[in-house]
């Protein structure tokens, strides 16, 4: 018999820590999961948010901010293989949370079974009369996302360093130098300024500059999007989606910058649209090369070029 626990620090935006604790490492079904809130996680802008520790098979739970009702979702559940969704315990919030501040939540369990929830060391009192409106509960999507997820943000990777490579390129300078003095400029304003260092230096290319940077600066986009989302369960179809969280910076009462969401919403993340991400990378990498290919070539004294 001995203690066990875990703990997570700063996991996700509106989360300082998430502790889970168990009094002894025979019996996982016993002891507390606490999670301290940060000063924007209930923002009047704030949107809602899980957190969550598991320690297969032993051990899976999670809280689930649902700001739209003011509820707080509990998910207590040994790590077990399942096609079923994990059940959801709904806690009624307080009517008024003091906004800038930080705040805790407890849950308290023996032998699986939730015994008590507590907001601010204040007990939550079930949301029994709202289990016909409960908020859905959290599954993982299925079929397995994480291979073409990542086949999408390798693909971009080397897309973005191929179409750097050709303003180091055409500036005369090693990477290393070059980002030391413009640090990390979006990639659309690298192609812009692959254009502009060109012309100053006097080269002329045959390059549709304008149209690659339009296009590339949609893709970042695309690939924020995958690499930045929550990817769920449809509600409807069941199939795996993806939960954009584009958004704009900004700065709340109390001085802290912060990301607004200005894009919310759910897409389908079937084999269609990894499909046409796999194409967009593709087709945005040769035409990558293909700057980086004519950048060098029109840097070559005039007599390499003559056949």
């Amino acid at each position: 018999m001995a203690m066990t626990g875990h703990r997570l620090g700063n996991p996700i935006a509106q989360v300082e820590s998430a502790i889970l604790e168990i009094p002894d490492d025979m019996n996982f079904g016993t002891g507390s999961f606490s999670v301290v809130f940060n000063r924007k996680a209930f923002s009047p802008d704030g949107v809602s948010f899980a957190v969550g520790i598991a320690n297969p098979p032993r051990i899976q739970c999670f809280m689930e901010v649902n700001r739209a009702r003011s509820l707080l979702g509990i998910v207590l559940n040994p790590c077990v293989s399942s096609e079923e969704p994990l059940p959801t315990t709904q806690f009624m919030l307080p009517k008024h949370i003091k906004t800038g501040e930080r705040h805790a939540a407890t849950m308290r369990f023996i032998d699986w079974r939730v015994e008590s929830v507590s907001f601010d060391n204040l007990p939550l009192e079930a949301a029994t009369m709202l289990k016909a409106e409960r908020s859905p509960t959290i599954k993982m999507p299925r079929p397995d996302i994480t291979t073409p997820l990542g086949v999408a943000i390798f693909k971009y990777a080397y897309l973005e360093h191929t179409v750097r490579s050709a303003l180091y390129s055409a500036s005369g300078l090693s990477m290393e130098l070059f980002r030391e003095m413009v640090k990390d400029p979006r990639i659309e304003d690298v192609v812009a300024m692959t254009n502009n260092v060109l012309r100053h230096r006097s080269i002329a290319v045959q390059f549709d500059f304008a149209s690659l940077a339009n296009r590339l600066a949609k893709a970042k986009k695309r690939r924020d999007q995958v690499a930045h989302g929550v990817f769920v369960e449809d509600p409807k179809t069941g199939g795996p989606a993806v939960i954009d969280v584009d958004g704009r910076w900004a700065v709340d009462p109390q001085g802290d910058t912060w990301k607004k969401k200005t894009m919310p919403g759910i897409q389908l993340a079937d084999a269609a649209f990894w499909e046409d991400l796999d194409r967009e990378f593709s087709e945005l990498t040769i035409l990558a090369e293909k700057l980086a290919d004519t950048v060098e070539v029109a840097q070559r004294p005039s007599q390499e070029k003559s056949p």
